[in-house]
């Protein structure tokens, strides 16, 4: 059993270190697997979207749907999908508007589709909902596009003017 968190954790590990049976969630970048066959973003994407399809079908959804929409989104993002990816993200906001983690996918969509206004605002909310975004979008480098504008810097960084941005 692998587990593999697309975005989420740094852990770097190779096969030899993880013993048969064990879950692992770790960076998918941080994989070294060989050929990469897990990393088939486009197999991630139609696999997602058949996940999606059978519980539907089923109605077998625990879900509200956002988790099996974020993960169709991010491998989108990787393809460089954007209107694809954004589409899951809308979908997965409409059905858990307070969660931070969908916010944030939609702040980095934003930024790296060149929409600073809408990305600083998703991000604002983002942290409103999770203080600890903050902290990760001051390493993302999804925000790059933003790394120049004073907006973003008050923002990931109050503690420089006092304000909490």
């Amino acid at each position: 059993c692998l587990v593999v968190g697309i975005a989420f954790g740094n852990v770097e590990f190779t096969p030899d270190h993880v013993t048969p049976g064990t879950c692992v969630a770790a960076d998918i970048d941080a994989l070294d697997i060989g050929p990469r066959p897990l990393l088939d973003h486009e197999r991630n994407v139609d696999a997602a979207r058949a996940g999606i399809a059978s519980a539907d079908a089923e109605r077998l959804s625990r879900t509200s749907g956002s988790l099996l929409a974020i993960n169709q989104a991010e491998p989108l993002f990787a393809l460089g999908r954007w209107d694809e990816a954004r589409e899951h993200l809308d979908r997965a906001r409409k059905a858990a508007p307070k969660a931070d983690h969908i916010v944030y996918a939609m702040a980095a969509l934003d930024c790296l589709t060149g929409e600073a206004d809408s990305a600083m605002q998703n991000l604002k909310v983002a942290i409103q909902l999770r203080p600890e975004n903050r902290y990760h979008a001051r390493n993302d480098e999804d925000f790059a596009f933003l790394q120049e504008d004073p907006r973003f810097t008050e923002l990931l960084y109050p503690e420089r003017d006092g304000s909490a941005g």
